[in-house]
């Protein structure tokens, strides 16, 4: 079999063949090269392959989600840098050269031709490649554009990225949906980086309006904010990392058939069977006393019974389910991608509401002065006794002093986190009397 093409330590150039749009397209030559190896004479010959033309970006991460490898695009051309992992991030500081007191020409090459030069940029989830070169790399991104901004649903799904490309008549479905679903780094994830950064540039122009969608520009930005931002953004990613790809789903054995479809019922609600458009089933059946595994898809769930489509020969009964595939992003998850998103676009005024300064920029926040509401002179909590650390957070939750505008109460399950609320819910219901 042919072996998928890695990453180079030093320089190669491969042939990769694209499978994702339906129209032929010649072979893409790609360079595979480390950053310690850029010249001027690389991202020279690379840039002409697409003068006048959007940049494709892609780019790969490590278990801790640190950026391992970016790739830039022309129609024609890729290029796909592996990064240097010993140094530190040269991030400038007032009076230094850099943060470790050497230079990276190879890094500066990068920045000054590429991703600072007037090229639009474009990629798919281009917040995670701007948070993520000011974090890792402490370097900045000029004219950068997230391709989920053109998108309906405002998150990445393979219908909105198959309609950016022309529609279900120019582009697959299934490897786009395949293409997109990891951005981890291993040495033979060289073909998939290669092609998301292609594809997105491909998608850049045939986007309608492409100089109409917000851009990126990270070293505009407050840098302090931008530092806080990327940590929210960093831990954010770290923890779905985290988020298992196969879960087994316990479910009751027997199964009924309505239409054509299965309908299971779940048995345990962590474990349940969920819709989702990302993921798939993997079902093990009972057939005339043997075990066959068959691939579906949950097409919808009402209460504990799910419905189910399958490819393949049915069993009698569900000996085991396993859904393959992390789970999609919750209501939080993608709510915080879209501020972010917003923040390095400069749509979104995030600190500029006290709830954000006192987190994350306290020396900012300003006093509001003295308020006219009504504050109880003392706790009301007639159904049980409090201990004196649940009185405190009490009092300082029914404060109107400026330094307890925001007041976090935390503990261990079972220390009265619950009861702290209760009481200061009714102490200042009490105190409008």
């Amino acid at each position: 079999p042919t072996r998928s093409p890695q990453f180079a330590m030093a320089y190669q150039t491969v042939i990769i063949h694209q499978d994702i749009l339906k129209a032929d397209c010649p072979p893409i030559p790609t360079i595979s090269i480390h950053e310690n190896d850029l010249s001027t004479t690389v991202l020279s010959a690379f840039l002409l392959s697409g003068a006048n033309q959007p940049i494709g970006l892609s780019a790969a991460y490590g278990t801790r989600r640190v950026m391992q490898a970016i790739a830039f695009s022309t129609s024609s051309q890729v290029l796909v840098v592996k990064l240097a992992t010993k140094t530190k991030p040269t991030v400038k500081k007032k009076g230094k050269k850099n943060v470790n007191g050497h230079s990276q020409p190879g890094r500066q090459l990068l920045r000054d031709m590429i991703l600072c030069a007037k090229h639009r940029k474009v990629a798919v989830n281009m917040d995670r490649i701007a948070i993520s070169l000011h974090i890792d790399l402490g370097m900045h991104i000029v004219d950068g554009v997230d391709l989920v901004s053109a998108m309906r649903s405002e998150q990445f799904t393979a219908d909105d990225m198959v309609q950016l490309l022309g529609g279900q008549f120019a582009a697959h479905k299934a490897t786009v949906a395949n293409l997109f679903k990891d951005d981890s780094y291993s040495a033979d994830r060289l073909r998939y980086i290669s092609l998301q950064a292609w594809v997105a540039q491909r998608a850049a122009e045939k986007v309608q309006r492409l100089h109409a969608l917000p851009a990126i520009h990270t070293g505009t930005l407050d840098q302090h904010h931008l530092s806080s931002m990327a940590e929210i953004h960093r831990n954010g990613d770290r923890l779905v990392a985290l988020k298992p790809t196969v879960v087994k789903n316990d479910v009751q054995k027997d199964l009924t058939e309505k239409l054509g479809k299965l309908q299971v019922s779940s048995t345990r609600y962590k474990t349940r069977l969920r819709f989702s458009a990302s993921q798939t089933l993997q079902l093990e059946m009972g057939h005339k006393g043997q075990t066959i595994k068959v691939k579906g898809r949950a097409m919808g769930v009402e209460g504990k019974t799910a419905t189910i489509t399958i490819s393949g020969a049915k069993g009698s009964t569900i000996r085991a389910i396993h859904t393959i595939g992390r789970e999609d992003p919750t209501n939080a998850e993608a709510l915080r991608s879209k501020v972010i998103r917003l923040f390095l676009q400069r749509s979104a005024g995030f600190f500029n509401h006290y709830f954000s300064q006192s987190i994350w920029d306290p020396s900012t926040s300003l006093s509001t002065g003295g308020l006219t509401s009504a504050v109880p002179a003392d706790i009301v909590f007639p159904h049980r006794p409090l201990n004196p650390s649940q009185r405190k957070a009490v009092r300082a939750m029914i404060s109107d002093e400026d330094r307890h505008r925001l007041t976090v109460i935390h503990g261990p399950p079972g220390t009265g986190k619950t009861t702290v609320i209760s009481a200061c819910v009714t102490s200042l219901i009490a105190g409008r009397d």
